[in-house]
């Protein structure tokens, strides 16, 4: 059993080492901590990485940009009723 602890203005839990092995976590990993749907409990997630559209604009490069595709006039869209 853990119990939860007062950790300045909120709270924590300690995680033994064994368990944090077994999960797959290190020390200093973000972690995202999601509520159950149920209400029942929490999920301790990997943190999914941010991406920062900068960051993937600058590995762009001639070699991986894909190929244009052209998909017509702009605007000359026509809806019929009898398609």
């Amino acid at each position: 059993m853990i119990r939860i602890s007062a950790w300045g203005t909120g709270a924590g839990v300690r995680l033994s080492r064994d368990l944090m092995r077994r999960a797959g976590f290190s020390i200093g990993q973000d972690v995202e901590l999601v509520p159950l749907p149920d209400g029942s409990g929490i999920s301790i997630l990997p943190a999914r990485p941010r991406l920062d559209l900068e960051e993937l604009c600058a590995q762009v490069t001639p070699e991986n940009m894909p190929d244009a595709v052209e998909f017509g006039t702009l605007g000359a869209e026509r809806l019929d009723d009898d398609v």
